[in-house]
């Protein structure tokens, strides 16, 4: 049984007519613009502090993700699906980035050692 929350494609019809079947699969564009690498992207900048704080919510269709730490000094901490502390948390040195190989979908924590560290958080879907 299909889910009915998934599109569901249809077959091409088997008498050569692909030029309406295509014309037919706009409704399909999400699946389309991932065949074809397109994403809209979005950007998030962030101020920072002591206290750990959501960042980005769940989104099962982020097709990339980067972090920067835009500060001078400030290191932060990432968690992707719990909240990170300077122990448990992915480090960003002061200017650094981190742009995982394998997009996170889970959501976004992050804390900074500094009061007011600002940063921008890049992500595309």
């Amino acid at each position: 049984m299909a889910d009915k929350d998934q599109p569901q494609i249809p077959n091409a019809p088997a008498n050569g007519g692909f030029f309406s079947w295509f014309l037919n699969m706009r409704q399909f564009n999400p699946l389309l613009r991932a065949a074809r690498r397109q994403s809209e992207f979005f950007a998030v900048p962030f101020t920072q502090g002591l206290v750990a704080s959501l960042l980005l919510v769940r989104e099962n269709q982020r097709s990339y993700f980067l972090i920067q730490n835009n500060h001078a000094t400030a290191t932060m901490y990432v968690g992707f699906g719990y909240i990170p502390t300077s122990v448990t948390g992915l480090k960003i040195l002061a200017g650094g980035y981190y742009e995982p190989i394998q997009v996170p979908t889970n959501e976004v924590y992050i804390i900074s050692d500094t009061a007011g560290a600002n940063g921008v958080a890049l992500y595309a879907k």
